[in-house]
């Protein structure tokens, strides 16, 4: 399958566009396939292995327009409760917006929903592992953070 290059996201000229397409095709449930590109992509333009590489990334995701954020964050959020998806597609974008904006404090009702969330009794199984793995993954970039009991995939599986 076509996946964008890291290489190629420099040339974007307006990238809180791109994002929001981008999070519009991840939450389209007819193309498995593009969505996981999608959500690749998405990932990609907000987090690297690379510590200098991912602090630009941060800097350049939290200088967006507020409502582009919110935009994106909506359709990402909302992938998380497809039943027919991958695990890691959603939630790997959930965790990349919330590393890059943790540091500016701009998503502090992102864990507190996804444990209302999973403690809902109409939460399915499926749901259940989509926000586990968000949360691990959030965790383990922040274990050692003061606010890492609420991080915690064991904190939230205690709430189930």
């Amino acid at each position: 399958g076509y996946q964008i290059k890291p290489h190629m996201y420099a040339t974007i000229e307006n990238l809180p566009t791109f994002l929001v397409e981008l999070s519009k095709v991840l939450a389209n449930p007819v193309n498995s396939q593009v969505a996981r590109v999608a959500s690749s992509s998405i990932k990609n333009l907000l987090t690297s292995k690379d510590p200098d590489v991912k602090a630009k990334y941060q800097h350049r995701w939290v200088a967006i327009d507020v409502n582009a954020c919110w935009e994106i964050k909506s359709y990402v959020l909302w992938t998380l409760g497809m039943k027919n998806y991958q695990p890691s597609s959603a939630s790997q974008c959930v965790a990349g917006i919330a590393s890059a904006e943790k540091r500016v404090n701009r998503w502090p009702q992102l864990i507190p929903q996804l444990v209302a969330n999973v403690s809902d009794p109409n939460c399915t199984e499926h749901i259940k592992e989509l926000i586990l793995e968000c949360t691990a993954t959030h965790y383990a970039k922040y274990k050692s953070s003061r606010n890492s009991q609420l991080l915690s995939p064991m904190f939230v599986k205690s709430q189930l």
